[in-house]
């Protein structure tokens, strides 16, 4: 798997909220969130993750949400 065990859920890119596993890929895996569905890939070329991926701390939850909606209103 491309993320390794400590990357079975990730922060959603869209809500922050905890994103799923889906697919495991050889280079990348596919993750879908509980609390909103967004899906999004993530590329683990470089390598899986040493360290859990969730939960994330509050501040970098909320830096997600912003670029998430500067993403959304650049349209």
């Amino acid at each position: 798997m491309a993320g390794g065990p400590h990357a079975r859920i990730v922060p959603c890119m869209e809500c922050a909220g905890p994103a799923e596993r889906t697919h495991e890929g050889v280079e990348s895996d596919r993750y879908r969130c509980r609390a909103c569905g967004e899906e999004h890939g993530v590329d683990w070329r470089r390598g899986p993750a040493v360290a859990p991926t969730w939960p994330i701390p509050p501040d970098e939850a909320e830096a997600i949400r912003r670029w998430a909606a500067e993403r959304r209103a650049q349209g």
